[in-house]
C-alpha cells in the first residue's frame, strides 16, 4: 500500500514536471521576447540569447537587434556578434542609439565596432571588417573603427584582415582626417603584413 502511494506520488510529480517543461517550451516559441527576459533573470544565458535572437528574427525591429547585440556582448558570444553585428552597425538608428546610451565609454560608436570587428575576425568576416572600418571612420583617432581594425590585424599578424583594411582604405579612405598624424605610416605597416610592400606610400 505504502509503495503504491509513493509510486503514485512520483508519477504525479513526474507528470507535473513534464507539463511544466512543455509549457515553457510552448511559451518560448510563442513569446520569445517575454521568455527571454524570464530566462535572463534566472541566469540561463544561452536560452535567453536564443530567445532574443528569435525575437529579432521575427520582428526585424532595431530595438530588438540592439538588445540582442548588447546581450551577446554581455555574455561574450562572438558568434552572434559576428553574424548580426554588421547589420547593427549599418542600421540608420545606430548613431541615435549610441547617443542615447552615451557618447563615450562602453556604449559608444567606437566601442560597438570594436567588439563586432573582433568577433568578425574570429569568424572569418575579414572583408566586412575592412569595409566597415573605413565606412565608419571620418577621423583617424585611437578610438576610431579604423584604428581598432588595424590593431586587431597587427596584434594577430592577420594577413587577411590587413589586406581587407588596406584594400578598403585604398578605395574609399581618402577623405578620412588623420588626427594622429600617422595614418599613412600605419597603413604602410599593414601593407607589409598583407604582402603588399610594393605599394607603400611615399612620404
Amino acid at each position: 500500500m505504502k509503495k503504491t502511494i509513493v509510486k503514485s506520488a512520483f508519477i504525479t510529480f513526474a507528470v507535473a514536471v513534464a507539463a511544466l517543461f512543455l509549457t515553457l517550451i510552448v511559451l518560448t516559441f510563442a513569446m520569445p521576447k517575454t521568455m527571454g527576459g524570464f530566462y535572463e533573470s534566472l541566469g540561463f544565458n544561452g536560452v535567453a540569447l536564443s530567445c532574443k535572437q528569435k525575437t529579432y528574427e521575427n520582428s526585424g525591429d532595431f530595438n530588438d537587434l540592439a538588445s540582442l547585440i548588447d546581450y551577446a556582448d554581455f555574455i561574450d558570444n562572438d558568434r552572434v556578434l559576428a553574424y548580426y553585428g554588421f547589420d547593427f552597425l549599418e542600421n540608420e538608428n545606430f548613431g541615435k542609439y549610441c547617443e542615447e546610451k552615451g557618447g563615450s565609454g562602453i556604449k559608444s560608436q567606437d566601442y560597438y565596432p570594436y567588439i563586432v570587428f573582433r568577433a568578425g575576425q574570429k569568424y572569418g568576416k575579414t572583408d566586412r571588417v575592412g569595409e566597415f572600418s573605413v565606412k565608419l571612420t571620418s577621423s583617424y583617432t585611437k578610438t576610431s573603427p579604423l584604428y581598432s581594425a588595424m590593431s586587431l590585424a597587427l596584434t594577430g599578424k592577420d594577413t587577411a584582415l590587413a589586406k581587407a583594411v588596406v584594400d578598403e582604405y585604398d578605395k574609399n579612405g581618402s577623405e578620412i582626417i588623420d588626427e594622429l598624424g600617422s595614418l599613412n605610416d600605419d597603413i604602410d605597416t599593414l601593407r607589409l603584413i598583407s604582402g603588399g610592400a610594393n605599394n607603400i606610400t611615399e612620404g
